[in-house]
């Protein structure tokens, strides 16, 4: 698993995704892909198109939402 950090500093973890999804504050965070999972405080916008759509985050990076996580990203990111 790998961690971004604002300000870019990047960890690697032996951990599986699905390990960090079961202790993190499911309001702050949501898996948006197999691949991703995001903290939401730190999405800047939500872009439609493809199958799933696209979470552009506060430093620009941009990441695949599966056409499955949708409706659950769309949720975490109209609550904020």
């Amino acid at each position: 698993t790998h961690f971004y950090f604002a300000g870019g500093k990047k960890i690697v973890s032996s951990r599986t995704m699905g390990y960090y999804e079961e202790f993190l504050p499911p309001e702050r965070f949501c898996r948006i892909h197999h691949s991703h999972l995001i903290n939401t405080e730190h999405a800047q916008r939500y872009i439609r198109g493809g199958a799933g759509g696209t979470v552009v985050m506060k430093d620009g990076m941009e990441l695949t939402v599966s056409q499955r996580k949708k409706d659950d990203v769309l949720l975490h990111l109209l609550q904020k």
